[in-house]
């Protein structure tokens, strides 16, 4: 499978009211996956921290997806793979229009998308429940 028919596999998994920003993060570029990791690492951290003061964020539902993050990082280093986890890892740590912290959907944005990666990579062991 190539690049763009894998990314597309990808798009056509996320709901459509995120493909264009993660198409937008795929088609961009992604930091070497060791970047990535203390880019997560340091999200879940701030998540954390915040959630000390903003009780209706889950610092746990954070410190999964990071764990999925981390997982697909791990299995899917190079090649079209890699960069698509790379991707997915971007997603979860990048700031969006309806911020975990005070938007309405939370992680269930960046759940949804992870989900769709892992489905398509064939990562179904990563698979995360999507809360609500």
């Amino acid at each position: 499978m190539s690049d763009s028919e894998l990314l597309q596999s990808v798009l056509d998994e996320i709901p459509i009211e995120f493909r264009e920003r993660f198409e937008a993060v795929a088609r961009g570029p992604v930091e070497a996956h060791d970047a990535l990791r203390r880019q997560i690492d340091g999200y879940t951290s701030m998540v954390r921290q915040v959630a000390a003061w903003v009780t209706s964020l889950d610092p746990d539902v954070a410190d999964r997806i990071a764990a999925t993050c981390h997982g697909l990082l791990d299995r899917f280093e190079g090649g079209p793979k890699g960069s698509i986890a790379g991707a997915t890892a971007v997603y979860f740590v990048e700031e969006d229009e309806d911020d975990e912290i005070t938007g309405v959907l939370g992680f269930d944005d960046d759940i949804q998308v992870v989900n769709a990666v892992c489905r398509v990579l064939g990562a179904d062991d990563l698979l995360l429940p999507l809360i609500r």
